[in-house]
């Protein structure tokens, strides 16, 4: 069972989002992997004549999943990410954006995987061209860094590049799809 709800408080050209979703997890054979999964997202969007566009997320995630395929049954952890993007329209054809996204990633204690919580950043440079008046092409170079709490040796270097498009489906649903290239280096 997967409750939920969506908030959205549109104001004028502005906007604020509130969500909250659960998982309610019942096993028929295994009732000791019984579970529940939650999951809050935050997002105000700021639009300014002109052609300035600022924006703040944040989801929290508070899930008993294993943190990989390797192992099974459930393993608490939570999932912190907060981000900020600002995007400047140059002319009506080209738009470039900043964004910046901090995630926070803990396991809970004795569960043997206390060496994956780390902290990640990712700052990206996103190049916009408008091919349709609500469909953009783009282009974005990212550099990321991973910071392990407990185990320094699995810090990591990350590079992005992505090409994409941008765009609106229908008046309320917006889609963006991607190609990615990336490479890592270790600390």
């Amino acid at each position: 069972t997967i409750p939920g709800f969506t908030l959205e408080l549109p104001f004028g050209r502005n906007r604020f989002d509130l969500g909250f979703r659960t998982e309610i997890l019942r096993y028929v054979a295994l009732g000791s992997q019984n579970t529940e999964n939650y999951f809050v997202l935050a997002r105000g969007a700021l639009d300014f004549p002109g052609g300035l566009k600022i924006t703040l997320k944040e989801d929290f995630a508070h899930t008993n999943q294993p943190p990989n395929s390797e192992l099974t049954g459930p393993i608490e952890s939570t999932t912190n990410s907060v981000g900020p993007s600002i995007e400047y329209a140059l002319t009506r054809q080209y738009s470039i954006g900043l964004d910046y996204t901090f995630t926070h990633v803990s396991f809970s204690k004795d569960t043997g995987v206390e060496d994956l919580d780390r902290n990640e950043h990712l700052v990206a440079l996103t190049g916009f061209y408008k091919i349709q008046p609500k469909t953009d092409l783009l282009a974005s170079f990212g550099y990321g860094r991973k910071d392990f709490t407990n185990a320094s040796d699995r810090n990591v270097n990350l590079y992005l590049f992505l090409l994409g498009v941008r765009g609106d489906i229908t008046s309320r649903l917006s889609s963006t799809g991607w190609m990615r290239m990336s490479a890592s280096t270790g600390s």
